[in-house]
């Protein structure tokens, strides 16, 4: 997702936690892969827009893996 995630935690706060963490939180899922869907309030939404953006910002690509090989 964009901006601060879940408790206020970016990408690389995420990316640290431990496997245990991962375990026992759930509220990061929509911000590493985020959808088209409205499940958590608080979670970005992905919009045709946004979506259009993604397919052409590498940063955006390098944080999907990043976050696909830890998960």
């Amino acid at each position: 997702g964009f901006g601060p995630g879940p408790e206020g935690k970016d990408l690389e706060d995420i990316l640290a936690w431990t496997l245990d963490d991962w375990e026992n939180r759930h509220n990061y899922i929509q911000w590493l892969f985020p959808t088209d869907e409205e499940y958590h309030p608080e979670a970005p939404v992905l919009t045709p827009e946004i979506q259009e953006q993604m397919l052409v910002d590498s940063a955006v690509e390098d944080s999907l893996i990043r976050s696909l090989e830890k998960f």
